[in-house]
């Protein structure tokens, strides 16, 4: 960490690069932090570069020799208030605090130490005492070799060394590899140790995570069939309304306007059989009627009362011209006979959909958003039961006769180089029976969600 700190506030590394090698595994170097750990750390150096003033090493030289003449100056007052205790208290209490400074160091520390006390050169300023001790750390825990090492002793303090001769480099550099060959793998083991824990720590984080994250996801999964529960159930609900309800009274009403101006007045197929008997109707002669009539107005005045038993159809007058008509084509007309009638059977969804007119869609609603939508709902219905009865259904809607429409008039539009809504909006004016620009806007729409 106090490398990372130096090579950030010398320019060496920037913010991304320091969170980097926060991140980093400690088996390639790093610390091993998480991403909001590493971002706390950084925003920690952050924060202190920005309110401490950074020294050069001389100038921190010169502060640290005059802290520590004051916190001598300090301790020497300090110990002649204490000279009134007597010497056997003094001894018994330096032996405790020994004691207890020893149980307190790691391995490392241990080994700095005692290292350090077989080194008969003391630096003059406790700024290169702290190097000292820095530089024989590095070494017992193998992050400089013994040549690195004999450089740091020999090179010039102001460049990071001690600024020592090679007589005294060499002594220091023997007492150091005595104490690297005699406590590293004590230091090398503690190391290990301590990283099995950060390691044991960081898997038990990661699997309390992934249980927290496993436990987040069912509950998401709990909620998101809840929903499509309810929404399979509204659009039953829908559906259900809808077949039942039918096509408004309103809507029949106007497609029965429309039909009657385009093909005039259609009537049933019973009243159909009526007419054929035309060719066979004798009209009656102006004697026959006046004959006729007091016999009847007899008979009716004869049963006293108005009881109908059956309703009489309406009397048709024709012309003479249209009756001769009638007999000559009734020769020709094709017969009947031979011809089987199939009886109507229902369909599912699908077929709904393959066989949908025109007219059809306009019966669905009056607005073409909203038909697109109930065609929508009767997808999914589909969908809810099982994938192939979605493909069906789109499959169905695709060949069905108003997609057919829409494709000719498209189809129609590109030939003549004209705009799709521009082209229907003409044949609308024009009295043909096709789809609107509001229409053709719904059936792209709804295409592009059937990614058709």
């Amino acid at each position: 960490m106090r490398d990372l700190v130096i090579s950030q506030v010398k320019g060496i590394r920037k913010d991304f690069e320091v969170k980097d090698l926060l991140m980093r595994k400690t088996e390639f170097g790093g610390l091993g932090m998480d991403s909001e750990s590493a971002e706390k750390a950084l925003a920690a150096i952050s924060d202190i570069l920005g309110r401490a003033e950074v020294l050069s090493e001389e100038d921190y030289e010169k502060w640290l020799s005059k802290e520590s003449a004051t916190k001598s100056e300090k301790a020497e007052l300090a110990a002649d208030e204490k000279l009134k205790q007597t010497e056997e208290e003094e001894v018994s209490l330096k032996t405790e605090v020994s004691e207890a400074s020893k149980k307190a160091m790691t391995a490392l520390e241990k080994a700095v130490e005692e290292t350090f006390a077989r080194v008969e050169y003391r630096p003059p300023s406790d700024y290169l005492v702290r190097r000292l001790r820095n530089a024989i750390s590095s070494r017992l825990r193998d992050v400089r070799s013994a040549l690195e090492f004999k450089q740091l002793l020999t090179r010039d303090s102001k460049v990071g060394g001690l600024k020592l001769d090679d007589s005294q480099a060499d002594f220091i550099a023997k007492q150091v590899e005595a104490s690297y060959a005699e406590f590293h793998d004590a230091i090398l083991q503690e190391e290990k140790s301590r990283l099995e824990k950060q390691i044991g720590e960081q898997e038990r984080k990661v699997e309390d995570r992934k249980k927290r994250e496993a436990e987040e996801r069912a509950k998401w999964f709990e909620e998101k069939l809840r929903s499509r529960k309810a929404e399979t159930k509204k659009g039953e609900a829908a559906f259900k309304e809808m077949t039942e309800a039918g096509p408004s009274a309103q809507l029949m009403h106007k497609e029965r306007r429309a039909e009657n101006e385009k093909f005039g007045h259609l009537v049933h197929p019973p009243q159909v059989g009526s007419t054929q008997s035309v060719p066979e109707l004798q009209l009656p002669s102006d004697a026959a009627l006046s004959a006729q009539t007091p016999s009847r107005q007899s008979a009716a005045t004869e049963a006293g009362s108005f009881k109908v038993a059956e309703m009489s159809k309406p009397d048709i007058k024709v012309s003479h011209a249209t009756v001769e008509l009638a007999r000559k084509t009734a020769a020709a007309r094709p017969s009947l006979d031979g011809i089987k009638f199939e009886a109507p059977h229902l369909v599912g969804l699908s077929g709904e959909l393959q066989s949908m007119t025109l007219a059809e869609f306009r019966r669905l609603a009056k607005d073409p958003q909203e038909a697109v939508e109930k065609i929508k709902q009767k997808i999914e219905l589909l969908s809810a039961e099982s994938f192939e009865k979605r493909i069906q259904a789109i499959k169905g809607y695709m060949q069905s006769p108003l997609q057919k429409k829409y494709t000719e008039l498209v189809t129609e539009s590109f030939r003549q180089g004209r705009q799709v809504l521009d082209f229907a909006e003409e044949q609308k004016n024009a009295g043909k029976d096709t789809l609107t620009p509001e229409e053709i806007m719904a059936i792209i729409q709804l295409n592009s969600a059937l990614h058709f």
